[in-house]
């Protein structure tokens, strides 16, 4: 493949049919790679991390470092933080391998008529 700038790789793969795709040669690099969890980038997955979250969340502190989505509900809540807790302190699954039976909760709002 090629780079289009420093540290940014070119990806190429092949759609095959039924939607799925092939020969991936390369992974776009954006920089230094940080484990899934590290939220504040200091190379460990810490309860440091998950405060760092409830900071980003609820002070408007920075953005996480790397994937905040810890539990893989495609978003940023103190879901995330109490994730990160959860594996630190009572053995729960890794950040970003949630169990195959693990399904976030969402809350939703419906009217009813009547």
């Amino acid at each position: 493949m090629g780079q289009i700038a420093p540290g940014v790789s070119v990806v190429e793969f092949k759609i095959l049919s039924a939607g799925y795709w092939a020969g991936i040669d390369s992974l776009p690099s954006c920089g230094p790679a940080f484990a899934c969890g590290d939220c504040n980038g200091d190379g460990r997955i810490t309860v440091a991390d998950a405060t760092y979250l409830v900071s980003y969340i609820y002070r408007g502190g920075p953005a996480p470092i790397g994937s905040g989505d810890v539990n893989l509900d495609a978003r940023v809540t103190v879901a995330d933080a109490t994730y990160i807790v959860s594996y630190i302190y009572r053995g729960g699954p890794e950040p970003c391998n949630p169990p195959a039976r693990y399904t976030p909760v969402r809350t939703q709002r419906r009217v009813i008529d009547r």
